[in-house]
């Protein structure tokens, strides 16, 4: 039997780092800041990760993050297209986010939304911002 050869995934290498250090914040305590923080929830990591399963091969990975409540988060920011996007999981199977093209105010667009289910597809509004061109 021939061994099928398949071409490594764009991105993998950012991926995998990206899912280790979601990971690793399941292993973070409360305080872990000194400021008083609460541990992040090991079921907001699995909600990130699972948010993260449904990523269009075309999206770059984005980077992670960790807040002081206990939440985790996700994020985008390309300052060469004014993007940002940022996606919060709580640990409850939902998530909020803030999606931003261009300037605040008249000048851009920005698109919000709370409580969607991380099984759900991505919103479109996420998409279009992270796909969008070249644009000031």
């Amino acid at each position: 039997m021939t061994e099928q050869f398949f071409p490594p995934t764009k991105f993998a290498a950012e991926l995998e780092q990206l899912h280790q250090e979601l990971r690793s914040f399941s292993s973070l305590g409360e305080n872990w800041d000194g400021e008083g923080s609460s541990a992040p929830s090991h079921q907001a990591v699995c909600d990130a990760l699972k948010f993260l399963e449904k990523r269009p091969d075309d999206i770059p990975p984005p980077h992670s993050e960790v807040g002081a409540e206990g939440d985790v988060g996700v994020y985008w920011d390309i300052s060469h297209t004014q993007v940002f996007v940022e996606v919060v999981f709580e640990g409850n199977g939902t998530y909020y986010y803030f999606a931003m093209h261009g300037k605040s105010g008249a000048e851009g667009e920005a698109h919000g939304d709370e409580s969607v289910d991380v099984a759900d597809r991505w919103p479109s509004e996420i998409l279009g911002i992270l796909r969008k061109e070249d644009q000031p």
